[in-house]
């Protein structure tokens, strides 16, 4: 959001630096923007390389291809000095992404569209479809700048050179937000693990400075073309209601309250053409319909997506802290039991491995999930829940915070409590260093059960000294409903969903010899929800 907010400052500079006038706001604007977020930046880039053109070309300039020329290198050194200026955070990015999952990018081999033209155009509109984790482009910026690009081509007295270019670079953009190669390439060579089409805001920032240049020229408005607009916007959405029903999240309020929103501002402008009310009346009244439409859409996006409460999100935060300062003095990991967030060593400052960073090494990813994390290579994040002794060792969780105070782990010892939560004590710790003999480097850990993986790792790293640490406890009963459900013999099982138009359940029992710690690592990703229960003398209980 700092990219976006400095976005408009950025676009000032540049065209002050193509008319000749000192660069210095675009050079500190650039290098702010880089410094502030390297990922949005690239698309703030894209967008610089092909902007400039339209600053260049939209209005006639003297000295031929000369001053073209001139002009275009100073404003590339003056952009590569706003990078260089940043050069202290993006050149170890750099070697850090060379590590992450999106080197292993590789370029589209085909070129597609995405979805019909028009259900991308109609974004544009209000309550149109919202896309949060996957979806349709997000560029709804108000039915005004709608309405007021419409005008735009409409004004008889347009400077045709302008609209030329302003025309090809909207055209590109939106085919930037439809073609896969184009989408590609804004993402820096890269498709986006959800939230797609990062770089609509400068859609939006370009629709937006098409609309203000044809509010500043409202009176030469042709009060015969706002009626135009009005009629064929109401027949659109007429159309609209049979053909895209089902690529809006609500039709009754995409077609109501978008003719709404139509009829009141082409009625102020129609109202102020005739000289039924002043200008400084029309103005006034212009804020208050964009400041009610924008909260409108900003309501229903927010009931969408849906929130969190400031007490659940800050909940036994307070208490926490308070433990975990008393953890800092040593070089040793700390987690939580409960964590809310899969960046909370971030959100609360203590060295933990619960991590979610788009330069995170796909290595060290990887490892996390060999091992028995919630972790993915491609994912860009390992999330640590509480597990077994030999994978705290092995990755040096020394202390454990329990959320709500109660920790029932045996290998954890406590150390202090306060009113809500409680700090515990590994009984097996290691150093977050420890020398291990030449044999680890044949530690591979590629088996998709993590207790193998753990086995190999202990036997590398005790010269085979240690033969395992985990045995294979007893067999499972299994049982589908529609689902077979088949083992290997080796402690691994496998459900086969037979008819995938219908639910289906597996179901594992297993009856323990002796009471004592047993681990079931469990790979379900497609599954819906799973459910552990324990019994004793015929009671059931649920535990997760």
């Amino acid at each position: 959001m700092d990219v976006v907010a400095l976005l408009p400052l950025c676009m000032l500079g540049l065209r002050r630096a193509v008319d000749g006038e000192r660069a210095t706001l675009y050079t500190v604007s650039l290098a702010l923007i880089v410094f502030a977020n390297y990922y949005i930046a690239i698309m703030v880039c894209i967008f610089i390389m092909v902007y400039y053109p339209v600053l260049y070309f939209e209005k006639k300039r003297s000295g031929g291809i000369k001053a073209f020329l001139i002009t275009t290198a100073r404003t590339v050194c003056y952009s590569l000095l706003g990078v260089a200026m940043s050069a202290v955070l993006l050149l170890p990015t750099y070697f850090s992404m060379k590590n992450a999952s999106v080197a292993d990018s590789t370029f589209p081999d085909s070129i597609f569209f995405y979805k019909d033209a028009i259900e991308v155009v109609n974004q544009l509109l209000p309550s149109a479809k919202l896309s949060y984790l996957e979806g349709l482009p997000n560029v709804y910026c108000g039915m005004a700048a709608v309405i007021l690009l419409v005008l735009y081509y409409a004004n008889r007295e347009k400077n045709l050179r302008e609209v030329l270019v302003n025309t090809l670079l909207l055209v590109f953009l939106f085919f930037s937000l439809n073609v896969n190669v184009l989408d590609y390439i804004w993402h820096g060579m890269h498709y986006p693990n959800q939230l797609p089409f990062r770089y609509s805001f400068v859609v939006c920032f370009l629709l937006l400075g098409l609309a203000y240049k044809t509010f500043r020229q409202i009176d030469k408005v042709d009060t015969k073309i706002l009626g135009a607009i009005l009629g064929a916007g109401i027949l659109y959405y007429l159309i609209a209601q049979k053909q895209l029903k089902d690529v809006v999240d609500d039709s009754n309020a995409f077609i109501y309250c978008g003719i709404a929103w139509l009829s009141l501002f082409v009625l102020l402008f129609l109202f102020y053409r005739k000289g039924w009310i002043r200008f400084r009346a029309m103005k006034y009244a212009f804020i208050i319909l964009v400041i009610a439409e924008m909260s409108v859409g900003t309501i229903a996006a927010v009931e969408k997506v849906g929130t969190t409460t400031r007490s659940a999100y800050n909940e036994n935060v307070a208490s926490m802290a308070a433990l975990l300062d008393e953890t800092r003095g040593e070089f040793a990991r700390t987690e939580i039991d409960d964590a809310l967030t899969i960046n909370e060593p971030a959100r609360l400052h203590y060295m933990g491995l619960t991590q979610f960073a788009s330069s995170m090494s796909t290595r060290t990813s990887g490892f996390m999930k060999a091992v028995g994390l919630e972790a993915e290579p491609g994912a860009n994040r390992s999330v640590y829940r509480p597990t077994d002794p030999v994978t705290n060792a092995i990755l040096n969780v020394k202390y454990m915070i329990s959320k709500y105070g109660d920790l029932d782990d045996p290998d954890f010892e406590p150390v202090t409590a306060n009113e809500a939560s409680g700090l515990y004590e590994s009984k097996y710790p290691l150093s977050v260093g420890y020398m291990t003999p030449d044999s680890i480097y044949s530690y591979w850990g590629t088996s998709a059960n993590p207790f193998e993986n753990l086995n190999e790792y202990v036997l590398c790293a005790t010269n085979e000294q240690c033969k395992s640490v985990f045995r294979q406890a007893g067999t499972f009963e299994t049982a589908g409903n529609n689902a077979t459900v088949t083992g290997d013999g080796y402690g691994n099982y496998q459900a086969q969903v037979q008819n995938t138009d219908e639910t289906s359940n597996a179901y594992l029992t297993f009856a323990a010899d002796t009471t004592q710690k047993y681990y079931l690592f469990v790979d379900a990703s497609a599954a819906e929800s799973i459910t552990v229960e324990k019994s004793q003398r015929g009671d059931i209980e649920d535990i997760d």
